[in-house]
């Protein structure tokens, strides 16, 4: 029940700071969305800035978890990029609002937020630079940075992003599987060992991404 409250604080809140903006919002207005008191609010987050980095460390850990779990499956590197692209891109449309609280560069507005925002980047970068580095050692890329590279890839991901919540597309799950096909291809192309094979089914119908728990 505390857990099923929580998450419908951090929904509210996602609405409300999306429509109001983060500085006009109030904590109020998350409880009165939220169905609940001010004061049960104050039970689970200290304030609007506990509140805004929950919802993103929420975010972040669910990335987390996809490229965890992307790791485990048997794909080579470029369907490995495309289908963490598919993730990030299929997140955007599922969730807008999350997107529209970004777009407000809330965490460029105060240093404790902005070292918290980049401590969030600098983790998922981290975890895809653990993975780069498995399959450098596999001989499955060159032995580029996989700092860069994953820069590269998370950077790319997050533009993409950002893009699409400013222009959102209707049919966004149709033109996904082509649209990050072509992505991966631009991105890994370069990463490809000396006389790798090419990919004959580039342009074949791709599977559904792992699902996140």
């Amino acid at each position: 029940m505390a857990e099923e409250k929580r998450e419908a604080i951090l929904e509210a809140a996602i609405e409300v700071f999306a429509q109001k903006g983060f500085h006009a919002a109030r904590i109020s207005d998350v409880a009165q969305l939220a169905g609940i008191g001010k004061g049960t609010v104050y039970l689970y987050f200290s304030s609007k800035e506990d509140l805004l980095l929950s919802i993103l460390q929420s975010y972040v850990d669910e990335a987390l978890a996809f490229v965890e779990q992307l790791s485990e499956q048997d794909v080579d590197m470029r369907r490995g990029v495309q289908l963490f692209f598919e993730y990030g891109l299929a997140r955007v449309a599922e969730n807008p609002a999350f997107f529209g609280i970004i777009e407000q560069r809330v965490f460029l507005s105060d240093p404790e937020l902005q070292r918290r925002g980049e401590e969030f980047f600098r983790s998922i970068v981290g975890r895809v630079v653990e993975k780069l580095e498995l399959v450098i050692q596999r001989g499955q890329i060159r032995d580029y940075d996989p700092t860069i590279v994953a820069c590269a890839i998370v950077g790319t991901l997050t533009s993409l992003q950002y893009y699409h919540a400013l222009h959102p597309v209707e049919s966004v799950q149709e033109i996904l599987p082509r649209y990050t096909r072509q992505l991966a291809r631009f991105i890994t192309a370069a990463l490809e060992p000396e006389g790798a094979q090419a990919h004959p089914s580039e342009d074949s119908g791709t599977p559904s991404p792992p699902t996140t728990p």
